[in-house]
């Protein structure tokens, strides 16, 4: 009878141990090279649509950035890579489509040679602007670097985690209904965000610093400012703007206040920081709003209403002002309600006194003859004063 050698027996041990840990290492291996080759790709988000590259040395990709545009049809994504940054162009989209840069703080669109009065001009509803920086807009802009306007009544566009700087006109301008502003950042342009007409719109979660004006709302509705931070500008301009809901915002060391409402009515404004300004909230032909659990914090006025007498009224009525078409009614019906705010300048639970101004003309102006309007004190109160200020966190 033959035997097998013991050590034929343990080689072919060895060899099936071996097999065994080969197949293994082979599987391991099969699972961990993708995930590593996924790593050093650049990760970008998926679409339904198609995708358009610019920029960058990929095959095929387009130089300018309005080349794609022009290519691309509603729900596509123009992806702008920041390697051939900054673009010199200036930009007219008509079609609804997403506009994406790969990083904000370096893919950037310069304005310096724009030949439009627009820089980015949009007609398409759902448009969206992503991961870009829009700069030196200084050429002589009608109304702002990046235009939205349409006729639809749900535009539903998007403007989110950009950053906008030295620009000459508004920054973003938008003629238009239910758009998103939010997570972008205001340098140094002469408005930040006008809304103009139209409305239903959210900006929330902006930071702007050291501009003209930080936003602008003129005859524009039932939008929702909330978590914006507004430093060293003249903070809001609300002019002939009803049903607007104004929450959490940081206003601090603005040039002249925080908070300017003209001939605007029906507002609310709640838990906002209203901090080292000349004037907190100014209050002008403005009534029927709102005012909750804000902290007014050393401005040297905290807040002020102003008046317009009845002859004013109607004579601006006469010259066919829009302040007196569109909220001469509202100046004169109902009144301000304000409760539990924080006045840094009150330290007790008593009703706090808001000054109140009406303004009557000498009757010197009835006569054409130069006069001086004269003022009228009067008070609105703050019933139940807050004792401390609310915890307002400032967006980081």
């Amino acid at each position: 009878m033959l035997h097998e050698n013991p050590m034929t027996l343990e080689d072919n041990h060895m060899k099936r141990k071996c097999l065994a840990i080969g197949i293994i290492l082979l599987f391991v291996g099969t699972c961990i090279v993708p995930a590593i080759a996924q790593n050093t790709e650049k990760s970008l988000p998926t679409s339904r649509g198609g995708w358009l590259y610019v920029g960058g040395s990929g095959p095929g990709n387009y130089t300018r950035i309005q080349d794609a545009i022009n290519d691309s049809h509603d729900g596509d994504i123009v992806f702008v890579y920041d390697d051939s940054s900054p673009y010199y162009e200036s930009l007219i989209i008509n079609t609804s489509i997403t506009l994406m840069g790969e990083d904000k703080n370096t893919t950037i669109i310069d304005g310096s040679n724009v030949t439009l009065r627009e820089m980015i001009d949009v007609t398409a509803p759902g448009f969206t602007l992503t991961e870009l920086c829009i700069q030196n807009c200084h050429y002589d802009l009608t109304l702002g670097a990046v235009f939205i306007r349409n006729d639809e009544d749900e535009d539903r566009c998007s403007i989110t985690h950009n950053v906008f700087r030295d620009i000459s006109a508004a920054a973003v301008y938008l003629k238009a209904t239910h758009a998103l502003i939010s997570n972008n950042t205001f340098l140094n342009n002469s408005v930040g965000v006008a809304l103009c007409y139209g409305g239903f719109h959210t900006v929330e979660d902006n930071v702007f610093i050291n501009n003209s004006v930080g936003m602008c709302i003129e005859e524009c509705h039932w939008n929702t400012v909330r978590g914006n931070t507004i430093v060293n500008s003249t903070a809001m301009n609300i002019i002939m703007s009803h049903y607007n809901a104004f929450s959490e915002n940081i206003l601090d060391c603005n040039k002249h206040f925080g908070f300017d409402s003209f001939g605007s009515c029906k507002n609310t404004y709640s838990r906002n920081v209203i901090s080292n300004s000349k004037y907190g909230l100014i209050l002008q032909s403005s009534q029927q709003n709102s005012i909750t659990e804000n902290n007014f914090i050393n401005n040297i006025n905290q807040a002020i209403i102003t008046h317009v007498n009845l002859f004013g009224l109607v004579m601006s009525i006469y010259f066919k002002r829009n302040y007196a078409r569109n909220a001469s009614l509202f100046s004169l019906l109902g009144k301000n309600q304000w409760e539990a705010n924080y006045w840094s300048d009150w330290e007790s639970s008593s009703p706090r006194p808001i000054d109140r101004v009406f303004y009557f003309w000498s009757l010197e102006w009835l006569t054409r003859i130069t006069g001086t309007p004269y003022p009228i004190y009067l008070s609105q109160y703050d019933w139940h004063p807050a004792q401390e200020p609310y915890d307002i966190p400032r967006m980081s």
